[in-house]
């Protein structure tokens, strides 16, 4: 529910976009590299927040466009800016499952571990998506491994409710623990051997 919501407010923000931000957003959103480069010389504010606070790199991280995400960090636009609902580009990135886009955020210093109105980090949201390349990624760059979202999820957890062993073998590896509660007061193995997920709740005992 939240990754829908959070979905229609970009769709709003970009029919709302006012007018001389408008023609980036245009750009960005049909992966027009050429207009970008254009409007970049020409002194657009990349910067620009639309309606609900969403940017450029922002709307980019949403879409996967790897080569106009290079063209605005290389111009410099601001990397953590966050939405209204506390967004990032990298938590959009982590997301949506866009590894490109997610890499080259981290590799310009993208802060890891900013979480928005939910609690998510980026490592929780790239757990609940399923993407094994993102949490190593965020892993290797020091994400923190236990960050709860305000329900008291960590990705460990989201991630034994998603039955995804990758991801679980992934931060298990890493060293998330496993016994950390959420607001209802479940462990990531509670959750894994009351649902019956045997496998993924025996990797969880070997790691306790």
């Amino acid at each position: 529910m939240k990754k829908y919501t959070k979905l229609l407010l970009l769709i709003s923000c970009l029919v709302s976009a006012k007018a001389y931000t408008e023609s980036l957003s245009d750009a960005v959103g049909r992966d027009d590299q050429s207009a970008v480069e254009r409007l970049i010389k020409q002194g657009v504010n990349i910067n620009q927040q639309q309606v609900l606070g969403y940017t450029a790199l922002m709307i980019t991280a949403v879409q996967g466009y790897t080569v106009i995400a290079k063209l605005l960090i290389d111009a410099n636009a601001a990397l953590d800016i966050t939405s209204t609902y506390g967004d990032t580009a990298l938590t959009f990135a982590s997301e949506n499952g866009k590894e490109g886009v997610a890499q080259l955020l981290i590799n310009a210093g993208a802060k890891i571990d900013i979480q928005n109105a939910f609690g998510e980090s980026a490592l929780i949201l790239a757990a609940n998506r399923g993407s094994v390349a993102i949490v190593k990624m965020l892993v290797t760059a020091n994400a923190s491994l236990n960050i709860q979202d305000n329900d008291g999820d960590t990705a460990l957890i989201d991630a034994v409710k998603n039955r995804d062993k990758a991801v679980v073998k992934e931060l298990v590896s890493a060293g998330a623990d496993a016994t950390v509660k959420n607001t209802s007061g479940q462990t990531a193995l509670m959750i894994a051997t009351q649902s019956g997920f045997s496998e993924i709740a025996r990797l969880l005992k070997k790691a306790s």
